[in-house]
């Protein structure tokens, strides 16, 4: 075909891809400071890096919970104060509530008229968004426990103190 004369180069060969296959994440920058884990008497806001760019390969990436990508600082360092006229503390936290009350006989009427009082103090202490669940527990004659619920969806109004 060509007469004996070497023929020209049959494969060509290229280097691609040589860089390492393992690359480590990229983190964000900081997140703005979140809120207060507390209203007062000292809580937390923290703020974290989040990952932009996955690890690949046998890369490494800061664990969530490490001081790379997560950080704290104190807030509200304050002593809560009971606002006056008022005979609890107020929480205006968004929270679920669930108030357990002993019903059983052995309280008697005056011991079940302090629970009622007791619970509806707490009740009021709270000024948020709250959904309320009682539990209502008592033993019965043949000594079985037993518990009835109420989700409450009535708010009480805030009690000032007499005197």
């Amino acid at each position: 075909m060509h007469g004996g004369t070497a023929c020209g180069e049959t494969s060509e060969a290229m280097s691609c891809n040589t860089q390492s296959c393992d690359q480590n994440c990229d983190l964000s920058d900081w997140t703005a400071w979140g809120g207060c884990s507390k209203e007062c008497n000292g809580g937390t806001s923290q703020r974290v890096k989040t990952i932009v760019t996955p690890v690949v390969g046998d890369g490494t990436c800061a664990d969530m919970g490490g001081k790379e990508r997560l950080e704290y600082k104190p807030c509200n360092q304050f002593l809560c104060q009971r606002p006056k006229g008022f005979a609890t503390l107020r929480c205006e936290s968004k929270v679920d509530v669930i108030l357990v009350i002993d019903g059983s006989g052995s309280l008697g009427s005056r011991g079940w008229a302090a629970s009622v009082k007791a619970a509806a103090m707490l009740a009021r202490g709270f000024g948020g968004s709250i959904s309320w669940s009682i539990l209502l527990c008592s033993s019965s004659v043949t000594g079985q426990n037993g518990c009835s619920t109420s989700t409450v969806i009535q708010r009480l109004p805030p009690k000032k103190l007499k005197g």
